[in-house]
């Protein structure tokens, strides 16, 4: 299982929210030049990049910072963050990026990202999950919006797309834990798709428990912000 961590940016900081709330937020001292040297220097060959800025207002893409942190370092660069166009997916691919990550998009207009799912196969489809009572339904427009699109419906709209990025919503950022049983049963019943596991990393022992579902990736942010480990422990798990 590869570890994947995370950097959110909001205004050129590196941020972290509370379950996709910007009025949730808490800012970090090292700049995204800094931590994107730091955790190349850990040995880590991919870092996850969410424009928390462009989430809200796709004027403020943060293009040019971006290109600073892929060029800082030898890592891959998987990012997203308000992208709603084909356009704006090879603008971040012409920067280096090696793989676009599709959010609101992809439950909101199928075509439109078929049609980047048929130019980048390498797209990350994110399944941001709304979950009650077992019953799992998409959400967009950062989180703030539950959508009648189930998880099951939605990856049977893009059978073709082999990389999904699910987050359980109510566990992001609070540090109790991820939703092993969520990975385990994608994991079992959609064998063929790679998942990203994403929200409530807060221990080693998540790590180890989270390889045990057949995840392929793992992302970690807060806990790595607030020191609950390091990354070379994380990746020595």
């Amino acid at each position: 299982m590869k570890i994947i961590p995370a950097i959110d940016l909001l205004d050129g900081k590196c941020v972290r929210l509370y379950q996709g709330d910007y009025q949730q937020k808490v800012n970090y001292q090292l700049s995204p030049i800094d931590q994107v040297k730091l955790f190349a220097d850990s040995g880590c060959d991919k870092v996850h990049i969410v424009d928390l800025s462009a989430a809200k207002d796709q004027k403020l893409r943060q293009l040019d910072l971006i290109e600073k942190m892929i060029q800082a370092s030898d890592m891959k660069v998987e990012t997203g963050g308000g992208l709603r166009t084909i356009d704006e997916v090879k603008r971040l691919y012409d920067l280096g990026v090696d793989q676009a990550i599709l959010g609101t998009v992809a439950c909101t207009h199928k075509d439109v990202t078929q049609q980047i799912l048929d130019k980048y196969p390498q797209t990350i489809l994110a399944a941001d999950l709304f979950i009650e009572n077992n019953n799992k339904y998409l959400a967009s427009h950062g989180w703030q919006t539950k959508q009648s699109l189930s998880l099951d419906d939605f990856i049977k709209w893009y059978p073709n797309c082999l990389h999904f990025l699910c987050t359980d919503i109510s566990k992001d950022g609070a540090l109790k834990g991820p939703n092993f049983s969520l990975y385990q049963d994608l994991s079992t019943t959609y064998d063929n798709k790679h998942w990203i596991a994403s929200g409530g990393v807060s221990c080693l022992e998540d790590l180890i428990k989270l390889k045990k579902t057949g995840a392929s990736s793992v992302v970690i942010g807060k806990a790595l912000y607030e020191n609950r480990f390091t990354l070379d422990e994380a990746l020595s798990c």
